[in-house]
């Protein structure tokens, strides 16, 4: 199972990233932000890696922080003074000087995982791009806990939390299971290609200063000099998604602010044209209604002329007839006075009376010429109250036309200052605009950035599938790797058992050979000493406490009986005790003191599985590392 995942990882290769590409650095003078954000790329593959193995619930996860990250790049520097190599180890000395400085426990590597030459292929001189240095890291990683056999498996557990340090964070609040990290390089010579990468682990265990069992020894030291600290990195990709989805909500908001200006000025245009009709209109019944008093007015002065005139004509009428009347009178007197006195002037008082009869027929005739005028007086009284009722009427349909009017001007009134409101909002449909047309490039910008992190995105994202692919192989292959461990297990009991009886048939060997030599030259007690049946001291046997014979091999034996004839016989060569399982299980168990990363026993094989999912994303090439 293992080389198969071993030849699938032989098939991918690390994904550059476009945008690291393009970033110049060097190993040896990188910013603090780049250290930071080193940093923070490890500790969310390692993260990545402990949620597949399921200890992040367990012991937590790195947190990559600002102090242990100062405190790696301290390490590297002293590498660099003292120009070590790998080759001689861990550089003890400038570990323990700079966790002292920072108020953790020294006196043996208890925070460094290293290797070295990962990144010889990807720099000259020190001088590369950050997208060949995460390539390095990411190589280094993959050999630190799959290729990590000489190391019996120790730079593995301390990444992956199954050291016993880091298992001890099991028993802390969720919330302080957490190990401190922070990652360094150095060139092993300024102007050399030979590089070291150091991974700087600090589990949160505190302690009082001397002991072995925790790592911070002075909190409150540790605290000031940032190491709980985390660093300020932000992801490019995320901060970039953030920003396009801040642009998206302001180009969102600005074609909502420029639909409803558009539609206010639509509005406003439609109440301006429906505005100019309603004047137009009320124009054109103010002058309609201005005609009709104008004519009314020159009937009513038509009508009171006429009127005027028919009194007159009345008047001098009436004149007439009481002219007329008294002419009559006197003429009736004179016609009796004459008729007394003069019968001839009977007949000029007859031809009188016929003159009066026609004077009473014009009378008459003029009386109905006054009825007539009379009758036509009343008429144009009739008329003119008529045209005055009109004219009224004319008059207060003015005033409503006027206050209608009026009404109108003031609408009017707004509609021209509309104009002004309406620029006013084309005026701010044109900031708009122009806003939008700068958002809209300065999206378009943060696109065109954008595209190789969506790339890389993208390729994480193939890369975590087949990484989950290799994480069920390798659960798989660790169910396999178990049951042979357990086979093992008991294949080791019946080994243990098997030593058992054979020592034990060698110390009956080893009883028989000395029984067997005491016998043939009838060794026998003589004071303190053994001796032969001459009488010779015998060399290497002694005395028993129990006044056996005690042979040279341990064995207690009894002297020789007194008929047995005496012979001798080459020593033979004690057989080497078998070691006993009481003496094994004594042999394995470890001192109690923090484990030094990178001399631990060898993990379960089964951890071999989890190369699936890292190896799926780059190919193991074969360097050197502590």
């Amino acid at each position: 199972m293992y080389e198969e995942l071993a030849k699938n990882a032989e098939s991918n290769r690390y994904q550059s990233n476009a945008y690291d590409a393009k970033r110049n650095v060097n190993i040896n003078n990188l910013s603090q932000d780049d250290q930071m954000e080193l940093s923070y790329y490890v500790a969310k593959l390692v993260n990545e890696m402990r949620d597949q193995w399921g200890t992040s619930s367990k012991v937590g996860y790195l947190v990559p922080t600002i102090g242990v990250t100062a405190m790696a790049k301290n390490i590297a520097n002293g590498y660099q003074q003292d120009q070590w190599t790998l080759d001689k180890g861990h550089d003890v000395p400038r570990i323990n000087e700079v966790a002292k400085d920072y108020g953790l426990t020294y006196g043996g590597n208890y925070y460094e995982n290293a290797s070295q030459n990962y990144l010889a292929m990807y720099n000259d001189a020190g001088n590369t791009t950050m997208d060949k240095l995460k390539q390095g890291i990411y190589e280094s990683l993959l050999g630190l806990i799959f290729e990590d056999g000489n190391s019996k498996n120790g730079h593995m557990k301390s990444l992956l939390g199954l050291d016993a340090n880091s298992v001890s964070l099991g028993a802390l609040p969720t919330d302080e299971k957490k190990t401190y990290f922070g990652f360094g390089i150095n060139s092993v010579v300024q102007g050399s290609d030979s590089d070291v990468m150091h991974y700087i682990l600090v589990t949160n265990l505190s302690g009082q200063e001397g002991t072995v069992s925790q790592y911070i020894t002075d909190l409150s030291k540790f605290e000031s000099l940032s190491g709980t600290i985390p660093v300020s990195y932000v992801d490019p990709a995320g901060a970039l998604k953030a920003k396009l989805t801040e642009l998206n909500t302001t180009l969102a908001t600005q074609n909502d602010t420029l639909t409803k200006a558009t539609n206010a000025d639509t509005l406003a245009q439609g109440e301006l044209t429906t505005a100019k009709a309603t004047l137009d209109t009320a124009q054109k019944t103010a002058d309609q209604a201005q005609e009709a008093v104008t004519a009314a007015q020159k009937t009513l002065t038509g009508a009171t002329n006429a009127l005027i005139q028919a009194q007159t004509s009345l008047v001098n009428a009436k004149k007439q007839l009481a002219d007329d009347q008294a002419a009559l009178a006197q003429k009736q007197a004179t016609l009796a006075t004459y008729k007394q006195g003069n019968e001839e002037k009977l007949a000029n008082l007859e031809k009188a009376q016929g003159i009066l009869k026609d004077a009473q027929t014009a009378l008459q005739a003029a009386q109905n010429e006054l009825a007539k005028d009379q009758q036509a007086l009343n008429d144009a009284k009739q008329a003119l109250s008529a045209k005055q009722k009109a004219v009224t009427d004319a008059q207060n349909q003015k005033q409503a036309d006027e206050a209608k009017l009026t009404q109108l001007k003031n609408q009017l009134n707004d509609i021209q200052n509309a104009p002004r409101v309406l620029a006013q909002a084309k005026a701010a449909l044109d900031q708009a605009n122009q806003a939008l047309t700068a958002a809209k490039d300065q999206l378009a910008k943060e696109t065109k950035a954008l595209a190789p992190l969506q790339e890389a995105v993208e390729a994480a994202k193939d890369e975590l599938a087949d990484a989950e692919s290799f994480l069920k192989a390798a659960q798989a292959h660790q169910a396999d790797v178990q049951a042979s461990l357990d086979a093992a297990k008991a294949a080791q009991e019946a080994l243990l058992q098997k030593e058992a009886l054979q020592k034990e048939l060698a110390e009956q060997q080893a009883k028989l050979a000395a029984q067997k030599e005491a016998q043939a030259n009838g060794y026998q007690v003589q004071g303190d000493k053994v001796v032969d049946s001459e009488g010779k001291p015998v060399a290497g046997w002694k005395v028993a406490d129990n006044g056996m014979l005690l042979a040279p091999n341990g064995a207690v034996v009894a002297p020789a009986k007194a008929d047995k004839q005496n012979v001798t016989s080459t020593q033979q060569t004690a057989l080497k005790t078998p070691q006993t399982r009481a003496e094994y299980k004594a042999q394995q168990t470890q001192a109690n003191k923090l484990p030094q990363t990178g001399n631990e026993e060898a993990a379960a094989l089964g951890l071999l599985g989890l190369a699936g999912s890292l190896m799926a994303m780059v190919g193991l090439n074969k360097k050197r590392k502590a």
